[in-house]
Parts: C-alpha cells; sequence; structure tokens
C-alpha cells in the first residue's frame, strides 16, 4: 500500500475518535497570528516589527510617521506583514532625507507583505547600504502591495526600490520622482526573477542608465516579469530611458505602456550585450530620440505591439495609438463608445481574449478582462487591448477565482540535512471557497520509527489529539509549524522521518481535500 494511502487510513481513524479528544484539548494548543498596532501598542513602527514573530502583522494605523524608529525600517529573518489600516494616501513615511523606507532582507523573510504605504523623502549616501532607497530586498522576496514611493534619492543605484537576488513582487504600486546619479532611478534589479504587476513607474531619473527600471538578472527564462505596467516620462543620461536590460539579463513585458521616456540611445528600450527581450500586447510610442536600442549579441522578441518605427514580428502595427486623457491619467486609448472622434489601433487587436491574458499570483488570477483602457472604465472584454491598462476603482469581479486545490501542502527547505542548514515546516493550507472555512481542525502529525506526535503541543495519541482550529480565508495561506531553526550536530541514520498534513471539517468527522506527506533525515555525505 502506498504510504499516502496508508496514511489517509489512518488520518481517517485518528478523525473518526478526535472529536471526543477534542473536548479535552485547552485552547492553549491553538496557535494564534498577533496584530500589534502602531501607536496603540507600540509607539513607533519599528519596534512593534522587533516583537513581531512569523506570522504576526503590524497594523499601523493612519498617519505622518517621522523619526529614527518610524524610518530606515528593518525586516530581518522575519516571515510577518507589515500594513496601514487604511491605505497609502492616509498613512505616510516621511524619511525626512535621512535613510531609506523599508528594507526586507534574507532568505527567511519570503513570506513578508509590505502594504498600503507611501514612502517619500528617502535619502541614502555612498557610505550607506546603498541601493534601494523607498525600499531594498536583498536576498528576500516580500510581496508589495499598494504603495507609493516618490521623492526618493540615493548616491548609488535603485531611487525607489533595489531589487537584489530577490524573487519580489510588487503588485499595484507607484514609483515617481526618484532619482540616482548612476543606475535605476525608478527601480534596480540585481539577481532574482521579480514580478511588477500593475504598476506605474514614471518621472524617475538615471544619471547613467534605466531611467525606469535597470535590470541586471542573470539569464534565465523568466528574469524580470512586468504585467500590465505604465513605464512613461522617466529619464536616463545615457541609455535605457524606460528600461534597461543588462549584460546577459532578461525581461518579459506583457501589456505595457512605454511612453515619453528620455535617452541618449535606446529612450523607450535599451539591451546590452546578451540580453534577452520578450513583448507582447505592448505600446512603446512617442520615446526620444528613438524607441529600441540593442547590442548585436542581444536578442528580442516582439509579438502584437504597437511600435513606433519599423520591427519584425507577428501582430506587430506602428501606428499612433491615440491616447487620451482618463480618470486615472493620460494613456487610455482613444474610443468612439466611449465619446473620443476616433478609434485606437491599438483596441481589440491583443494575441487573445482579454479573460486569457493573465498573470498567477499568489492569491488570484489577474487578467486583462478585470481593467481597463476606456474612459468610461468599461472592463477590456473582447480580443485583449494593447498597452497599459488602468486599474477599475470597483473590479467586475471583486472575489477572485483561488488557483489551488482543496487541502494541505508541507513546505521545508530540503529533503536532507546536515548541521547548519536552517529547518522550518509551513502548512500550506488551500480553500478553493470564495468563503471563509470556518473552525476547521489543521492536523500535522510528526511520524518517526511508527510513532505519531501532533501539533502544536506534540503530544502523542496516547496523550490526547492536538491540532490548530483555524479559520481558513479563501486562497492559499500559509500556516508557520515550525519556526526557521539550525540543524544541529547529532548522529542520525538515512531512515526518513515523515511529517503528516490533513485540513478537517470542524467536528473532526471528515478529510477535506488533499493530505500531504513530507519526507525529511539527516544527509550524511
Amino acid at each position: 500500500m502506498k504510504y499516502v494511502e496508508r496514511m489517509m487510513i489512518r488520518i481517517w481513524l485518528l478523525a473518526m475518535h478526535g472529536l471526543s479528544l477534542f473536548l479535552a484539548i485547552q485552547a492553549g494548543s491553538v496557535a494564534e497570528a498577533a496584530t500589534r498596532i502602531v501607536p496603540d501598542d507600540y509607539l513607533v513602527i519599528q519596534a512593534a516589527i522587533d516583537a513581531a514573530e512569523d506570522g504576526d502583522t503590524v497594523l499601523v494605523r493612519d498617519g505622518l510617521y517621522q523619526g529614527s524608529l518610524n524610518r530606515d525600517l528593518k525586516i530581518v529573518d522575519k516571515r510577518i506583514a507589515l500594513m496601514s489600516e487604511n491605505g497609502p494616501s492616509n498613512c505616510i513615511i516621511d524619511c525626512g532625507s535621512l535613510n531609506r523606507g523599508i528594507l526586507v532582507k534574507n532568505k527567511g523573510s519570503d513570506s513578508t507583505v509590505i502594504e498600503g504605504f507611501t514612502i517619500i523623502n528617502g535619502h541614502l549616501n555612498a557610505t550607506y547600504d546603498g541601493n534601494g532607497c523607498g525600499i531594498m530586498c536583498l536576498d528576500a522576496s516580500p510581496i508589495i502591495r499598494h504603495c507609493v514611493i516618490e521623492n526618493c534619492w540615493t548616491e548609488n543605484n535603485g531611487g525607489g526600490i533595489g531589487i537584489e537576488e530577490s524573487n519580489a513582487l510588487v503588485f499595484e504600486c507607484i514609483i515617481m520622482n526618484n532619482s540616482v546619479p548612476f543606475d535605476g532611478g525608478g527601480v534596480h534589479i540585481c539577481g532574482g526573477n521579480p514580478v511588477f504587476c500593475h504598476c506605474a513607474i514614471q518621472f524617475n531619473h538615471a544619471g547613467k542608465d534605466g531611467g525606469g527600471i535597470l535590470s541586471a538578472c542573470q539569464y534565465n527564462e523568466k528574469g524580470t516579469v512586468l504585467f500590465n505596467c505604465l513605464i512613461v516620462s522617466n529619464i536616463a543620461s545615457r541609455y535605457g530611458g524606460g528600461i534597461k536590460s543588462q549584460s546577459n539579463g532578461s525581461a518579459t513585458c506583457q501589456n505595457c505602456t512605454i511612453s515619453d521616456n528620455q535617452a541618449i540611445s535606446g529612450a523607450g528600450i535599451y539591451l546590452a550585450e546578451m540580453s534577452r527581450f520578450y513583448m507582447c500586447d505592448s505600446i512603446v510610442w512617442l520615446n526620444e530620440p528613438d524607441t529600441l536600442t540593442k547590442d548585436s549579441t542581444s536578442s528580442h522578441y516582439l509579438s502584437f505591439s504597437d511600435i513606433s518605427g519599423t520591427y519584425p514580428g507577428t501582430g506587430i502595427i506602428d501606428s499612433d495609438p491615440l491616447f487620451c486623457l482618463g480618470p486615472s491619467g493620460s494613456y487610455y486609448l482613444s474610443n468612439m463608445q466611449c465619446g473620443q472622434s476616433a478609434y485606437s489601433p491599438c483596441l481589440n487587436t491583443g494575441s487573445a481574449p482579454a479573460k486569457f491574458v493573465c498573470h498567477e499570483l499568489p492569491w488570484s488570477l489577474r487578467c486583462i478582462s478585470e481593467v481597463t483602457t476606456r474612459t468610461d472604465e468599461q472592463p477590456d472584454m473582447l480580443q485583449a487591448d494593447m498597452g497599459y491598462h488602468y486599474i477599475l476603482e470597483t473590479p467586475p469581479n471583486p472575489t477572485p477565482t483561488p488557483l489551488c486545490t482543496a487541502g494541505v501542502t508541507l513546505d521545508m527547505p530540503f529533503h536532507l540535512y546536515s548541521p547548519g542548514d536552517i529547518l522550518f515546516l509551513d502548512a500550506i493550507v488551500c480553500n478553493p471557497d470564495s468563503d471563509a472555512l470556518t473552525d476547521h481542525a489543521l492536523l500535522i502529525a510528526l511520524e518517526a520509527d511508527g510513532a505519531f506526535w501532533f501539533a502544536p503541543a506534540w503530544t502523542s495519541y496516547e496523550e490526547g489529539l492536538s491540532f490548530f482550529r483555524l479559520t481558513i480565508s479563501a486562497g492559499e495561506n500559509r500556516i508557520p509549524i515550525i519556526k526557521p531553526f539550525v540543524w544541529p550536530e547529532i548522529p542520525g541514520s538515512d531512515d526518513f522521518i515523515y511529517f503528516w498534513g490533513a485540513l478537517l471539517s470542524p467536528d473532526l468527522s471528515s478529510v477535506v481535500g488533499t493530505i500531504d506527506q513530507w519526507a525529511f533525515g539527516w544527509n550524511d555525505n
């Protein structure tokens, strides 16, 4: 019998007997994340961050936050959520031209979320830990959502955001009016596979290259991904007013508008040697003095885009896109149905129907059919329009469809460990429905030599069944089970130890979705 089949029977039997045992379990066996509120519980933001543990939320009330412990914030080796209460227009971190806004550092913080802040007036001098003045992601991959980073400057690289060896996700952010004497006026990327989704990168300046973005990702099939981004009115004093892809780098633009940027060469896009660039369903227009410049060893793959100049590719056009002013900016597409005098040539000329032009986010699928190029703010429902689509204030589908299968997936760094390796255990619990699963039980079992112990109390079955009692929101929910620690120097064998995970119904009578197993042990090599 397969291990999974064997354990499914075991967990089912435990669940059948678990109802009577549950009555004896004290509330102390339930792990709950804490919400630490600034300034109610902590007067300054850094104090709340320092006190937070993995899974906690630091919630910042409305206000203007200044001073040494409300800027240069450091999230190191933690997986927490740092969130404002009511969004970036109501919660402002003013760095006072003295430091950066936020540093997120080290791999332990890959589940960190930064959401809902305006960060202004950052300044880093050349002797400081220099890149990324607004937010710096250093060997960490946070989710940065609904933030505005404005009027920051560093004497090195990355005026708005710095990304180094990071797979950061930057979602619905505005990065504007930032500057550097060197590279990456808005964003500087050095290694990793970051994603920018529904972002505006505008009015930034670089003293050398990459006025909007400089991407120096080491080549792989993904590199930097820009999905539905507006990259406009940036300036580079040398190469790449909108985007510069560095040597051996790669970048992908899907439904982007790159316009009104300036540089000596490659005002829209500059591709350095051995770099690769992919573009689809985008608009590159009104960049001065040129659209795209590339080294002879670089390559670009263009399709279904409106690009000023003569460029090969399926679905490529060279026509005035007829931008027009709308509720949120100047790059809507002229549409006679919305009262303009002509139809833009970029309407309904994309690569696929809008509902199929999508990007997968950790919590949902985001599609072009949820956003708009129309001044009447009707979503794009037919063949996708080219170029950037503005975000609707009231999305047509406010409840996203989760992209996961019901049940539990266990996540650990490795299967075999040597002394000095970092070990942690997370349970990724999926609820595919739009409504929360209330009062469910997360059962995590450790099996060694045929015996079982159950988190969070780590009791044996004979001592009483222990489990987490949770309400599971829609989509994927990451639950920290074991916090990161160093694998010790203790003797072991090649025999595997097993973790098992299952989600049980509130009465513990049935298993919800799939169960998972993770085998691990000592590395004797």
